[in-house]
């Protein structure tokens, strides 16, 4: 491969690379509605959206169809915390997930995360 080849190569990989940035930098999280809580959005807040949830941040099994409602306890991010706070509510009477809880809506926090799919079947 000669200098002039390389170089052309190199360009190219740059662009794509910036393209597929541009890409993921201008998709829009979409406000979905989802109930906090119900990560398979089975419209049940149960046992397992929060062993779920704690699958999801200890094996890196990225099957969340909708990442907003794991973060029940609205701080952005989604943590062991939010696994947690489901079981103490199901098992302890301890606080419910924040809104939307129990009905779905559409999140009125600042988490970045979104829905891929909703409720409604999006």
């Amino acid at each position: 491969m000669n200098l002039s080849t390389a170089n052309s190569t190199r360009t190219a990989f740059r662009l794509a690379a910036l393209v597929c940035l541009f890409a993921v930098v201008s998709t829009a999280v979409t406000a979905a509605p989802f109930t906090r809580g119900d990560i398979d959005l089975d419209r049940q807040l149960g046992m397992g959206d929060a062993v779920g949830t704690l699958r999801f941040l200890f094996t890196g099994e990225d099957t969340l169809p909708c990442k907003a409602a794991a973060v029940v306890n609205t701080d952005g991010a989604i943590g062991m915390d939010d696994g947690l706070h489901t079981l103490r509510h199901l098992f302890l009477g301890g606080a419910q997930p924040h809104a939307p809880f129990p009905d779905s809506g559409e999140d009125e926090s600042a988490s970045p995360l979104g829905c891929e799919r909703s409720l409604c079947g999006g």
